[in-house]
């Protein structure tokens, strides 16, 4: 079934808001160190420099900061840079994560006309309801920006970002996590600006360099005394209850409880060791039981050991043939 969605005024596809891409499916860290290791030479990341590990570190940081902020990590790309250690945010992709949000009467409302532009977010929900910021000429001058040749060629461009970074920080300061427009660091970054890594994405490839994931060791067979002889077990139990004086019986149980706080309930993963004590507690009481019979016969204990040479836990009966 095809996903719900709306354009907004930046060109980008918005999902509605009960649908959720499957490519929003978290990255760990992990899969974003990885990827980075792939991609950072590639066109898209924009990480062009003759330094690899720089060049990784950035690409790493990029894609952490999409992860972060919700969005598909490699998808995200193009509107992420990095420029003197502070991650900038394309104007569409910021619009893009406002509209995302969906919430009840909130709007961006841009004006612009010759050398002035004037951005109005709303949000009634929000922290600060309702924020304008204008840029003008005359402002970009102030701010030392106007003699800058982007700003001569694209002056209503570099206007409309100014607005659009500065008020969104203001309006949403929990869906742009404070991060800039990109060309509000330095003049000229938003047109063909080739970032670089930043220094402590560098330091923290350096103190956790990538390595080969190593595949999981598989889980060791249990180990124990087996299914067969845990029925052998479960059997004598049974048969003891309904031959065996109540007073000696609960003797029996009193004793397996011992060793089900010792070893765990599963007889079939108890070790020898406790098949044995099992097999001696038995032995004992099972001679208890033909003690106190009135008429002692061969068959003593009750039929519960057939053979009367091996008991349920293995051990042989010392006194079979005495």
């Amino acid at each position: 079934m095809a996903t719900a969605e709306t354009v907004d005024e930046t060109g980008l596809a918005i999902p509605e808001a009960d649908e959720q891409p499957a490519a929003l499916v978290p990255w760990s860290v992990s899969d974003c160190r990885e990827a980075a290791m792939g991609l950072y030479a590639s066109e898209l990341m924009a990480c062009r420099t003759n330094n690899e590990k720089e060049a990784q570190a950035t690409a790493f940081l990029k894609l952490l900061y999409a992860r972060d902020l919700g969005l598909p990590p490699v998808a995200a790309q193009p509107h992420i840079r990095v420029i003197k250690g502070n991650v900038t945010l394309s104007p569409h992709l910021m619009l893009a994560l406002i509209a995302k949000r969906h919430e009840p009467g909130a709007d961006v409302q841009i004006d612009e006309e010759d050398g002035i532009c004037t951005v109005t977010m709303l949000r009634p929900n929000g922290p600060v309801k309702a924020y304008s910021v204008t840029w003008d000429v005359e402002k970009a001058r102030t701010a030392g920006l106007a003699n800058g040749e982007n700003w001569k060629r694209y002056l209503p461009n570099m206007l409309r970002v100014r607005a659009i970074g500065e008020c969104a920080r203001i309006v949403w300061p929990d869906v742009v996590c404070g991060a800039y427009v990109q060309g509000e660091i330095e003049p000229g970054a938003f047109e063909n600006e080739e970032p670089k890594g930043p220094k402590d994405a560098k330091q923290f490839l350096r103190e956790h360099p990538p390595q080969d994931t190593p595949e999981p060791e598989p889980d060791p067979a249990p180990e124990g005394i087996g299914v067969k002889r845990a029925a052998g077990i479960r059997d004598a139990g049974k048969q003891a209850q309904e031959l065996w004086p109540e007073d000696i019986f609960a003797e029996l149980m009193q004793a397996v409880g011992a060793l089900k706080d010792e070893f765990g309930k599963d007889y079939a993963l108890w070790p020898e060791e406790a098949a044995k004590r099992f097999s001696t507690d038995y032995m004992k009481l099972s001679r208890k039981v033909t003690e106190r019979s009135q008429e002692p016969t061969d068959d003593s204990d009750g039929g519960l050991l057939d053979d009367a040479t091996e008991l349920p836990g293995g051990e042989e009966d010392p006194y079979a043939d005495a």
